[in-house]
């Protein structure tokens, strides 16, 4: 009985820490894809597209 139930905790063990090693994945990945965006939206600018006047931005 010993052996059996350490076995299942060996496996627990592993099974926790699979879990765990996949979890900090998902939050490096999450990191990346933050970065990656707040980059994206620093480097956007807004152009003038249209050159109908109703549509511009007010000027004051």
């Amino acid at each position: 009985m010993i052996k059996y139930l350490e076995r299942r905790l060996t496996d627990l063990q592993q099974y926790v820490n699979r879990e765990i090693e996949m979890i900090l994945d998902d939050i490096k990945r999450m990191e990346w894809r933050e970065e990656v965006h707040k980059s994206q939206v620093s480097n956007f600018k807004l152009t003038q597209v249209s050159d109908d006047p109703w549509r511009d931005p007010p000027r004051f």
